[in-house]
């Protein structure tokens, strides 16, 4: 089986908890099989849906189906699912303050089905989830600002707690916005690319926040999700070796640091969707500029960001030749690894 970084800290005597979206399988003990000692999830054991009508009603956001370290909870209260999650994370935290500890929040905002949020217009207590998948697209501004408020929640909570000058929140998102979701970028309309292989879908942004750590600043260097567990362990001092298992990581904890260190200069990345997109593999190779598809694709990302002109092998300038080249070995050689 594979080792997550939970289970890897929770040996070093982290207490460990887990919030939010679960989708990982329905056994009752999977959140304690992959080191999490407490948890409060949607789409646990359960499908995380009603009926009503003859409708299937969503129950992730409004008087939502949680369960709580397996046990299934249905709220009928005006109860909102993130708020609960955050509510859990924050008790966690309160009780488990005198000792290390882990707490990783998959957030349910803000993924579809798009609607009100408490307080704001629309907001409809009684309502027993969606209806319809989507939802409305119109609320997704209004549930990214609750998003924000709740981890400024879980921020003021760690100050509360005196706990600010021993803690690390990383913030990240698993993928673009989805695409009914244009939003404005330095004036131009940019439509969400979850689903996709171009940078709105695989690029976003990383916040690591640290007072006194962690320097205000921004960093361009890449980095990819593989890295986070190495970069987990080195902060939480989780010696890795052979017996940890075998990892394509690379911790960035030094440059969280501001120390030098060797970034990387490429990320590899291998897409496969489910349902009807089941065989539209998508493999790629990246630098900081450039991009190599295993089908000979190759883009310049700076120039052209949403992938419309592939530059023609026989056009490369000799810079752009050594880049093809670096980035078509990484995929061969990641395919010799795989065997696909």
């Amino acid at each position: 089986g594979e080792t997550t970084f939970a289970q890897l800290l929770k040996k070093r005597g982290y207490a460990t908890a887990i919030a939010g979206k679960w989708q990982l399988g329905r056994e009752k003990d999977a959140p304690k099989h992959f080191g999490f000692d407490e948890s409060l999830l949607w789409q646990h054991t359960r499908s995380g849906r009603s009926k009503l009508k003859g409708k299937t009603i969503d129950r992730r956001f409004e008087n939502p189906y949680l369960e709580r370290n397996g046990v299934e909870e249905e709220y009928t209260n005006g109860e909102f699912g993130p708020d609960l999650c955050t509510d859990f994370i924050c008790d966690f935290m309160s009780r488990k303050k005198d000792q290390p500890f882990l707490v990783y929040y998959p957030m349910i905002l803000t993924h579809c089905p798009w609607g009100p949020v408490p307080g704001s217009k629309g907001w409809d207590p009684k309502r027993l989830g969606s209806p319809t998948y989507k939802g409305q697209p119109k609320y997704f501004g209004t549930m990214a600002s609750h998003m924000d408020q709740l981890v400024g929640r879980i921020v003021k909570h760690v100050k509360a707690e005196g706990l600010e000058n021993r803690t690390i929140i990383l913030f990240t998102g698993d993928n673009g916005t989805d695409k009914p979701i244009v939003s404005d970028c330095h004036g131009v309309p940019v439509a969400g690319g979850k689903g996709l292989t171009l940078d709105t879908g695989t690029h976003v942004p990383f916040v690591a926040y640290a007072p006194g750590r962690i320097a205000a600043g921004v960093n361009k260097d890449l980095i990819d999700f593989t890295d986070f567990l190495p970069t987990l362990c080195e902060l939480a001092g989780v010696e890795l070796d052979e017996k940890s298992g075998k990892f394509d990581g690379r911790s960035f904890a030094p440059a969280l640091a501001g120390k030098s260190w060797v970034s990387r200069d490429h990320v590899f990345c291998w897409y496969s969707r489910s349902g009807k997109y089941a065989r539209d593999l998508k493999v790629f190779a990246r630098s900081h500029r450039y991009k190599l598809y295993r089908n000979g694709k190759f883009f310049d990302l700076k120039n052209d960001p949403l992938e419309n002109h592939a530059i023609k092998p026989d056009s490369l300038t000799k810079k752009q030749q050594a880049v093809w080249q670096k980035l078509e070995a990484v995929i061969a050689k990641r395919k010799q690894l795989s065997g696909r």
